[in-house]
């Protein structure tokens, strides 16, 4: 089982970006990095999100090449824009995470056997909406639950 909690605190001055989706079984969670050397990050943070949950209706969510598709798309998509921006997305979907990354958003699996970091084969630049992103998916095996027994005495 994956728990999803999040807070997030936004201000639309800001050029960071989260959204956290429900299709169907999977819990889709996006970070959007609006590159602040540029005009145009929030913008292209806020397109990128919302490209990327119309696409994910349509897309199968358990798909490694959707995501990286889904990707290429969105930063075409974005070339003709105002800004660019880094982005992370994942799924959590049966018992399984699939993503994919672009830029320095970063993403980390934390479980009861430790930390696994998803994003570390991930191409820092160029970013979303520069027309030549490299996305990079990761589909990691979501670590067994660490069962402790104890014997008890009656």
């Amino acid at each position: 089982m994956v728990q999803v909690a999040h807070l997030v605190e936004s201000s639309r001055e800001g050029q960071d970006r989260v959204s956290i989706l429900r299709v169907e079984d999977a819990t889709i969670l996006l970070v959007a990095d609006g590159s602040g050397g540029m005009s145009g990050g929030a913008q292209a943070a806020e397109r990128a999100l919302q490209e990327i949950s119309e696409a994910a209706r349509h897309k199968a969510l358990s798909d490694r090449a959707s995501w990286l598709a889904t990707l290429a798309g969105v930063d075409e998509a974005l070339f003709c824009g105002p800004g660019q921006c880094a982005i992370v997305a994942t799924a959590a979907i049966a018992g399984r995470i699939v993503g994919v990354s672009v830029g320095d958003c970063g993403a980390w699996l934390i479980a009861q056997n430790g930390i696994a970091e998803l994003t570390a084969n991930q191409v820092r630049k160029p970013l979303l909406g520069g027309g030549e992103a490299i996305p990079v998916a990761f589909d990691p095996r979501l670590p067994m639950p660490r069962y402790v027994w104890r014997p008890t005495v009656c």
